[in-house]
């Protein structure tokens, strides 16, 4: 009997174990699937969010093209096809990557158009357009409503999902509106530019990479019944499925399941340490899952190389601390750092050196803010910091500490580097509520630093608005002035000692409608910052070598940026545009400053070698006031050097600038090259020159620049062939001059 109630109370317990077994097991089956499930649920909703997200990424790389002046005067005003080639069809085709990109009229008919990089047929609506027939509407039926206000607003834009000719794009119709109220736009109804950026390979191999997932595919139609997978619908501007995103979601708790289960069924006489086990395991998955959210949490702002707070994280505590010092809570300063010599050690040394000087930056700054400051890197070199202050005298304290600690040398793998850095500083104002103005201000604090030198911190004030706006017209109106041709050019005659004439330097002149005449000093970095010194480059040349005609023994120098001659193609540029004016090459002598020979010098001196061969001769400006070294002078193709006008106003003064002159003259003479000295405007200088053995001389005392009448006849009174002879200069007036010059000119013979 006690047998049989140890057996029956044996299977009892075993019943009652298999019981307990089997209601664990089936407890935790249910918890692995609501785990997975809860997971791709989660997974879902930050896809379906990303999606959304990416959308309004792609419509933000729209805004700049569409919203601008330049964009209502040429695509409005009047519609002008090669600034939309370059502007809409290229730039958002290279930068942007887009597919397509149409520029619709205001009947909302094609005027331009780029698919896959090239230029298309307009003469048809394209399926991209006729498929946008709701965005569009969309679009004209808020412009509708909008019409009649007179301050400038937010974008006009509408986005979906398409499938256009069985691929898939996000495409957004964008209104052409202006940015800073220059241009209105004229016709009944504003241009739209019409885009399509296509969900290819490319696209989810970087949306998957930033969300962490597996196996992403896109799947046509409605996928969302089957089983296995994740999914996110992608819905078209009729609120249709046109396809799936579908991708493997991350099951932790089925992989859970799966190893505790033959423990479980090997250990059925140890329930509590199986419990247990499985307990802790639960724990650990938890845990495991909270670390990834926190983790993806991290990722999402912070930058992954430094590890502090990336932009769009700064961007938000920036606006609550301008929200914050409006209401009078305590004033900030914003910091924008900038290095100095970065690129030039990145390009050199190659990126793994210019990521371990950004981690060095990171950790410096760091320690800087010493858990007061918030610290942002923004994007390759920049950084940032926003600064709690009482008194804008810890601002400067502060920037002045960031000046020191990026100063000092930083330990690489190739031995320390000194990069230096420079800072604009903003402060918060009751003025500014708006955290944009706050980095734009700062931006252009940090613009001021780096123009007055760098390595050094700047303040943002009212009179670096105005410049800045003072600046930003001028390129405008320089533009505008370039295409229109009202640019002027002037000569200025290069003599002999004698007199004669032998060329003539031409000289760009602006003179402003309103402003009046603006310097070269101004106008040619302003060209060079905007990208028109290609324009002004052509004008000057195809000036110069049209009026050239009129006196053609002699050459006319004309000069040429260090951007002109390593575009590629520029030597057979220069030559079709000289051609094309009737002029010759060997009529024109190109003007180079040292610092074009420095940069890529094997580029360089093929161009070189290429304009000589095709007839120009070669000049050397401004020489001596560069990083001169004697070695680069016989690796080029130079036939003349310049020698400027620092060392010929320093003559008489000390025997050593006498002496160095000199020197200068024997070297070119010595490297067969002919040598001209400029800015000559004493008697005195001229004397010294001849008894230096520089036979040629541009200045005042020789003629000011002319225009092209006035160089005429200059050039007729001064020259041999004239039939009265030379006209003497006002040094020859001077006998007790003139009789050292020419005993100088003896002296210099004997020599």
């Amino acid at each position: 009997m006690a047998g049989r109630r140890d057996r029956d109370y044996f299977w009892t317990l075993a019943a009652f174990g298999l019981i307990a077994i089997c209601a664990l097991t089936l407890g935790l089956v249910a918890f692995a699937r609501q785990s997975d499930e809860t997971a791709k649920l989660r997974e879902e909703s930050v896809v379906r969010n990303g999606l959304s997200a990416k959308m309004h990424e792609v419509e933000d790389q729209v805004v700049p093209q569409a919203i601008w002046d330049d964009a209502v005067r040429h695509l409005d005003n009047r519609f002008d096809l090669s600034w939309a080639h370059d502007n809409i069809g290229q730039f958002l085709s290279n930068v942007g990557h887009f597919a397509f990109a149409f520029v619709l009229s205001a009947d909302n008919r094609a005027a331009y158009g780029m698919r896959d990089g090239a230029d298309v047929s307009v003469r048809e609506n394209s399926l991209e357009v006729s498929s946008a027939s709701t965005l569009i509407a969309a679009v004209r039926t808020e412009e509708l409503a909008r019409r009649g206000q007179s301050t400038l607003s937010h974008a006009v834009q509408a986005s979906a999902f398409q499938r256009i000719d069985g691929r898939l794009f996000i495409v957004t119709a964008t209104l052409v509106q202006p940015d800073f109220g220059r241009a209105q736009v004229r016709r009944a109804a504003a241009p739209i530019v019409l885009t399509g950026r296509e969900v290819d390979a490319g696209f989810l191999d970087s949306f998957s990479a930033r969300y962490l997932l597996d196996s992403m595919h896109i799947h046509e139609g409605d996928s969302r019944f089957e089983a296995g997978e994740a999914h996110a619908a992608i819905l078209d501007d009729r609120r249709a499925d046109i396809a799936t995103l579908d991708w493997v979601p991350q099951t932790q708790g089925s992989q859970l399941l799966s190893q505790i289960l033959p423990w479980m069924v090997g250990l059925l006489v140890a329930l509590l340490m199986v419990t247990l086990a499985l307990y802790a395991r639960a724990r650990r998955a938890a845990r495991r899952l909270l670390e990834s959210e926190q983790q993806s949490l991290h990722m999402a702002y912070h930058d992954g190389l430094t590890g502090l707070s990336n932009r769009s994280h700064f961007e938000e505590l920036l606006g609550d601390a301008v929200a914050s010092a409006a209401h009078g809570h305590g004033g900030f300063a914003l910091h924008c750092v900038d290095l100095d010599r970065f690129k030039e050690l990145n390009d050199t040394y190659g990126h793994p050196q210019g990521d371990a000087v950004l981690k060095l930056v990171a950790e410096r700054l760091r320690r800087l803010c010493d858990g007061r400051a918030v610290c942002a890197r923004l994007g390759g070199d920049e950084f940032a910091v926003l600064q709690p202050i009482g008194d804008p005298v810890e601002a400067s304290e502060f920037a002045h500490n960031v000046i020191m600690a990026l100063s000092e040398p930083f330990e690489l793998s190739i031995g320390p580097r000194l990069l230096g850095s420079s800072v604009g500083v903003a402060l918060s104002a009751m003025d500014c509520v708006d955290p944009v103005e706050m980095m734009r201000r700062a931006d252009m604090a940090l613009y001021r630093a780096k123009g007055d030198g760098r390595g050094c911190f700047r303040f943002f004030d009212l009179e670096m608005d105005r410049v800045l706006r003072t600046m930003q017209r001028l390129k405008e109106d320089l533009r505008q002035d370039l295409s229109a041709g009202k640019l002027e050019m002037v000569y200025q005659p290069q003599v002999r000692l004698s007199g004669e004439v032998v060329g003539v330097e031409a000289l760009a002149r602006w003179n402003h409608a309103v402003d009046g005449p603006i310097s070269p000093s101004i106008f040619v970095p302003l060209a060079e910052e905007s990208g028109l010194i290609h324009a002004l480059g052509d004008f000057t040349l195809r000036r110069a070598a049209e009026d050239g005609k009129q006196w053609p023994n002699l050459k006319t120098a004309v000069n040429v940026s260090a951007t002109q001659l390593q575009t590629p193609g520029f030597v057979e540029h220069v030559e079709a545009i000289v051609r094309s004016v009737g002029a010759n090459p060997s009529a024109i002598e190109l003007e180079l400053t040292e610092g074009v020979l420095l940069a890529n010098e094997e580029q360089t001196r093929a161009a070189l070698e290429a304009l000589r061969a095709a007839g120009f001769s070669i000049a050397l400006d401004d020489f001596g006031t560069g990083y001169s070294s004697l070695s680069y002078l016989p690796r080029f193709p130079i036939d003349k050097i310049k020698i400027d006008r620092s060392f010929v106003s320093s003559l008489g003064h000390d025997g050593k600038s006498d002496a160095l002159f000199g020197a200068i003259v024997k070297l070119a003479q010595a490297l067969d090259m002919r040598v001209i000295a400029e800015g000559v405007e004493t008697n005195e200088q001229w004397l010294r020159l001849s008894a230096a053995g520089c036979p040629k001389i541009q200045g005042f005392i020789a003629s000011r620049p002319l225009d092209a009448a006035g160089t005429l006849a200059f050039v007729e009174a001064h020259h041999p062939a004239s039939a009265e002879g030379v006209v003497a200069l006002p040094v020859a007036n001077d006998a007790g001059l003139a009789a050292q010059l020419s005993d100088s000119a003896k002296l210099t013979k004997r020599a």
